[in-house]
């Protein structure tokens, strides 16, 4: 144990597909503490929860020296934002950028919602196992906020796709599952 350490940074990501950590990830600080524990209001644990939260730590030294971020550590929950982050649903700007799909498994078809922090370019592309590119959801100029498209595969054999998204620095990808 080192004893110059002075307090410890939280950064949590929510990822909607269980088991999957996209690269890179953009963590945002949710909180600070001086002990060895830290509280997350916001998610509630419980085995096979449609979530999963990341956490990541880094340590501040007395001589406000901050270590590199530990290995992340997920738990399977839901994520509920407390209400007093919560004023008016349509002033919401996510702080990071996240893709999901709803229904996944599908057929024939989805809906991919993407949560946009700021304006900028966005690309949007599905992809089938072999990396070929099988359809463009988007491909251009966006407003932040959230974004849905939907996506239909009809045409397609059943099997796994991958749903791309490129937005300024951001990226994120998404597992899709086409049963017919």
């Amino acid at each position: 144990m080192e004893y110059d350490l002075d307090y410890y940074k939280v950064y949590r990501y929510i990822a909607t597909d269980q088991g999957v950590l996209p690269d890179p990830v953009y963590w945002p600080l949710i909180g600070e503490t001086e002990d060895n524990e830290f509280t997350d209001d916001e998610f509630a644990p419980r085995p096979g929860g449609p979530e999963t939260a990341y956490y990541r730590v880094t340590a501040l030294d007395t001589k406000w020296q901050e270590s590199d971020f530990s290995d992340p550590v997920g738990s399977h929950g839901y994520y509920r934002p407390s209400a007093d982050q919560i004023t008016d649903i349509n002033d919401i700007t996510p702080q990071y950028l996240q893709l999901t799909a709803n229904p996944n498994p599908f057929n024939p078809s989805t809906s991919l919602t993407y949560d946009l922090p700021e304006n900028a370019f966005v690309s949007l592309k599905i992809y089938n196992v072999t990396g070929r590119e099988v359809a463009t959801l988007a491909d251009g100029q966006r407003l932040a906020g959230t974004h849905t498209l939907s996506w239909d595969a009809s045409s397609l054999p059943s099997g796994v796709y991958f749903a791309q998204i490129q937005a300024g620095e951001y990226h994120s990808v998404q597992k899709l599952l086409l049963t017919k």
